[in-house]
């Protein structure tokens, strides 16, 4: 019975959830299987990654910390709130030199709700790599694809290094990044779904519970009714790919819980959210008045928090009712004496409002945060 082999990448931020979802996979796993995990180290600092390595030491699996040359990522476009490390995962063939056959890639924001062997089970002798479809794909003439080519996640991916080294997928998709980063929208994983086009098997949506699968607007119609009703009740793997990270203070995520859990197990179980002390504050101003703060005020009213006002940019909000209570202009937060209010943005224009805060004095996490969620 051979091994089962699995990579991730991580940055020293993400270092903790890695610590959560190893807690995760070991505590479902009911398989003799030897399990090998490497890490392609994008910045882990020291005494994260002894936590790492105490935590594999309980489980009596191993783990490899492998360098990477990042001089050709440094080019390529970023999204807000991306690291350049969700590029990394293209190399896999050349970092994983020493393995011929499978391995399984991983995100480090996911929580294990079953046994990791039955994923790497999956047969893909025929296949690049098996994958979660995203059946509500629509961009596909950004990607060079035909209008009926399938769309993966590129989160969970059980793949078949032969054949990503048969078809230089390394090779490809760099070419393709080097044309097309600044201007594509998922960048790593559009490119990978761009040269492997219809070469990867879909796997069940259970195996990669994406945070779009509880989206109100979500199209149910796409998804076959009982593969979709599995995913969103008894995920195999929740993967918080979405705004609301269950790191947060504030986070309303229907699996928040089992992150939760998993964080209580592990060596960071003392972690506490870097905003929790914006929400000691009695009195909080939503800044947004749109569809967002619909979401936002849900959630502060759940943890029975007090908005004493909302302020918008658009000044047609301006001196109207959002959700009862007077909308004013964000100058009126300048009036305010400071550390006596915390300011929750309600919007996803995040960083431009976060530099009208700064000029108005105020400094992120002491006095405001994104409601929304960030990395």
């Amino acid at each position: 019975m051979g091994d089962i082999e699995v990579i991730t990448v991580t940055d020293d931020k993400y270092a903790q959830h890695l610590g959560v979802m190893i807690e995760s996979l070991f505590r479902n796993k009911t398989s003799p299987h030897f399990v090998n995990i490497y890490v392609i180290d994008g910045g882990i600092k020291r005494h994260n990654k002894e936590k790492l390595k105490l935590t594999i030491r309980k489980y009596k699996g191993s783990i490899h910390f492998l360098q990477i040359d990042d001089t050709i990522y440094k080019k390529y476009g970023l999204r807000e709130n991306m690291s350049k490390t969700a590029y990394y995962k293209i190399e896999v063939s050349e970092i994983l030199h020493f393995i011929e056959e499978k391995v399984l890639f991983l995100d480090s924001d996911i929580v294990f709700n079953d046994s990791i062997h039955k994923l790497w089970d999956t047969k893909v002798d025929d296949y690049v790599l098996a994958a979660t479809p995203v059946p509500n794909f629509n961009r596909h003439e950004e990607l060079g694809l035909s209008e009926s080519s399938p769309y993966f996640n590129s989160g969970v991916m059980v793949i078949n290094l032969t054949k990503w080294r048969e078809f230089k997928i390394f090779k490809l998709t760099k070419e393709f990044l080097d044309i097309n980063s600044n201007h594509i929208t998922l960048h790593d994983q559009d490119a990978l779904n761009a040269v492997i086009n219809d070469k990867w098997l879909p796997l069940p949506q259970k195996w990669n519970q994406r945070s779009a699968l509880f989206d109100r607007n979500i199209n149910e119609s796409l998804y076959d009714k009982d593969e979709l009703f599995e995913a969103k009740t008894k995920p195999s793997i929740i993967h918080f790919n979405g705004s609301q990270k269950p790191w947060h203070y504030l986070c309303d995520h229907p699996f928040a819980s089992n992150y939760k859990y998993y964080l209580r197990l592990s060596e960071w179980r003392d972690f506490v959210p870097p905003e929790k002390n914006i929400f000691s504050r009695r009195n909080l101003i939503v800044f947004g008045a749109s569809n967002s703060s619909v979401k936002v005020t849900k959630m502060l009213k759940k943890l029975n928090l007090n908005i004493i006002y909302y302020v918008d940019n658009d000044e047609q909000k301006v001196g109207k009712t959002f959700d009862g209570i007077i909308v004013h202009k964000p100058e009126k937060i300048k009036k305010e004496t400071r550390g006596t209010y915390s300011v929750i943005v309600a919007s996803v224009f995040y960083d431009e409002i976060k530099q009208q805060l700064e000029q108005f004095g105020l400094v992120e996490y002491d006095d405001f945060i994104s409601g929304l969620g960030k990395r």
